[in-house]
Formats: C-alpha cells, structure tokens, sequence
C-alpha cells in the first residue's frame, strides 16, 4: 500500500494534509489537477486495510449509496476507485467542520444555541434524512436508504452554516441482505435506539429519527441525552422515560420539547414514522419566531473576536431578542449592553386613585348643575 504523506499521489489525486480519521479509514484533504489549469480539492477517504473484504465492501457501498443521495443536506461522492491497491472515495468537501466541533466550541465559549440555530439544524437534517429515505434509483425503485450511524461527528457544515449529512459508511438499504450478526451493535451506542439494543435487526426510518431526537437534544441542552460506557448508555436508555428527558428542553425551548420527546420515545411505534413527519414539525415551531438569524450569524458571532461586532448587521435587534443565548452572544461581540426595558406605566396607588375618582365626581356635578341652570 502507499505510504500516506502530503504530496503523495493517489491516482489524480494530490494529498495535502489530514481532516480526519476514523476505525476504518483517513480522510485527507486532496488535489486533483487537469488540463488548462484546472484543480479541484476534494475530501478523500482512505481505506486502512485492503485485505479486509468486508471493509472495502463497506466502503464501496457507502460510495454507491451517498453517490444516489445528490441533495444540499448530504454530501456528494465524486469517484470511488483504487491506486496500487489502495481504495478511495473522492468526496465534496465541506470546510465548515463536523457539528460536534461546534458544540464543543460553543461549551468552550460558555454560551449556548440559540433556538433559532438548533431548529435550522435540525431542519437542514430533517431534510436530508427525508432524501434519504425516499430517494429512488434511476428506474424510479425506492432506495429506502438507512443512515444507522447518525451523530454529530457526521453532520458537516459548509461555508454558510448549512448541515450536511456525511459518512453513510453503516448505512443499509431495506431488504439488502445484512451481515450484522444477532448481538453486534452497529452505530454510535448513545444514538442507537432503544429497538436495536433489544435485539432487532429491523432497521427504520424511525432509528434514524431517534438518533435526530438524541442530537437534538444534545444541540439545546449542550449534554448528551445518554452518556458513558456502553453499559450505562444501556441502563440510561432502560430506565428513563421521554417525557421526564424533555422537560431539559422545555426549559430553554418550549415549543421544541414536544418535537424532541416524541422523536426519543422508547417504543417505535409511538416515535416518528417518517422524516416529512418531523420536518414539517420543526418548521412550524421555526415559523414562530421571529429572529431571521441562523447558523451563519451565530458562527460569525462566536468567531468574532470580543467587541469587534459592534456594526454587525441585525445585532441591535439580537440585543433585544426573546432568546437570551442570542443577546448573550450579541453582548460579548458587539462590547455594547442590551438596552434597559421600558419602565412599565405607573400605577396609581390607592390614595391617588380615591382622590382622582372623587374629583371626577364633583367635576361632573359642576356640569350637571351648570346644564340644569342653562335650561331651567
């Protein structure tokens, strides 16, 4: 195999430097060049193991499959190949970072997200589950294909803050035959449904969607919803209800607690059935408010160094939002406090009031007596 190395080649491919690396394989940031000067930096996924059948099964059809999945949410695949024995995949790259990076930086910031963000997340990943699920083949054949390894480390945002699922590298299309032997856990195990740990190798839509549930969770609450060794995610998962793990959502997002508490309940069959289903949810929730900022905004903010957004477009608006983790960010880029709220209108007390009705009472005997004169 060839040794993996800035300005390795890898058949058009130029290896840069190192994004990331997983179990099964190294993904690096790579340049392809042309003729008339063209180039193309793509994210490519590198095999470790090539003697290993089943991992390059595995990637290939995680190729294949992400390859049928072209829509904004997901990540698009360019080219699936090998060079002297080493397989590769040539993906989209996307340099916005995966979603846990900035759920780490936000917890490093002590600030929080705003309700807005969390809900253009979501809806970003509803949609693109919602291809997932019900795309079709060049026939018109339904996919139904399966993420089963759902969790912010494969969620990427671009240069616009959009979310874009990535790494389908567990994914399984329904009615595929499996290789998952009775007992083996496929996923991440705080984002596997409950279903999965009991032994089903049925796999759903709805999985997908409790892993949704988990992460949005996580996005409002900056906790993982089920945390700890494998055993302990087990128990966490056996002896909890929904309902009680929703009320951490209802103290920051009211109207999101229902959405989340219906995506992380543990019976399937009262879960979310369809990704339409949750979107259509979440944009409702999304309609109601009334800030336009999203990601992007959020992301500029947090980037900015203290007091150095002070001229940012809308941040006197976001001085006097309802959301308090934006007038919280907005405070620390900007150096400028919110404005104190109006006084409320003063009352009058009961001394003032009896004196004020009786001096209407004369006032309005003058006038009678003054209008009973005139006519008499």
């Amino acid at each position: 195999m060839t040794p993996l190395s800035p300005g390795t080649l890898i058949g058009p491919y130029r290896l840069e430097r190192p994004l990331g690396e997983g179990a099964a394989a190294v993904v690096w940031l790579a340049t392809a060049s042309g003729p008339g000067g063209f180039r193309k930096q793509v994210a490519l996924k590198l095999l470790k193991a090539t003697d290993d059948d089943r991992l390059v099964a595995d990637l290939l059809r995680e190729a294949r499959l992400t390859a049928l999945l072209a829509h904004p949410n997901t990540v698009d695949v360019y080219a699936v190949d090998q060079f002297e024995g080493q397989f590769y995949v040539a993906m989209e790259l996307v340099e916005g970072g995966a979603l846990r990076h900035l759920i780490s930086k936000v917890k490093r910031a002590h600030l929080g997200l705003p309700v807005s963000v969390v809900l253009d997340l979501g809806i970003d990943i509803a949609h693109g589950l919602a291809h997932a699920h019900t795309a079709t083949d060049d026939d018109g054949r339904p996919l139904n294909v399966l993420h089963r390894d759902l969790k912010p480390e494969n969620i990427l945002l671009d240069s616009t803050g959009r979310a874009r699922i990535t790494d389908f590298g567990l994914a399984k299309v329904i009615g595929e035959a499996t290789r998952t032997a009775l007992g083996d856990i496929k996923g991440t195990s705080r984002y596997v449904p409950p279903e999965v740990w009991k032994g089903s190798r049925e796999f759903h839509p709805r999985g997908d969607l409790f892993a949704l549930g988990c992460i949005l969770y996580e996005l409002v609450t900056l906790r993982r919803l089920f945390d700890g060794p494998m055993h302990n995610v087990f128990e966490q998962i056996a002896k909890r209800d929904s309902v009680t793990e929703a009320e951490a959502v209802a103290e920051v997002a009211p109207a999101l607690a229902p959405v989340v508490e219906r995506l992380i309940r543990r019976d399937p069959t009262r879960r979310y059935q369809e990704a339409g289903e949750v979107l259509a949810d979440l944009e409702a929730v999304r309609s109601r408010l009334r800030t336009t900022h999203g990601v992007d905004a959020f992301v500029r903010l947090a980037t900015a160094e203290p007091g150095s957004a002070a001229e940012e477009p809308g941040i006197d608006r976001l001085l006097v939002s309802r959301d308090p983790r934006w007038v919280a960010l907005a405070v620390r880029a900007s150096g400028r406090e919110p404005p104190p709220p109006e006084p409320p209108p003063r009352s009058l007390s009961g001394p003032t009031f009896a004196l004020l009705i009786a001096a209407s009472a004369v006032a309005l005997a003058l006038v009678v007596l003054l209008v009973v004169r005139t006519v008499g």
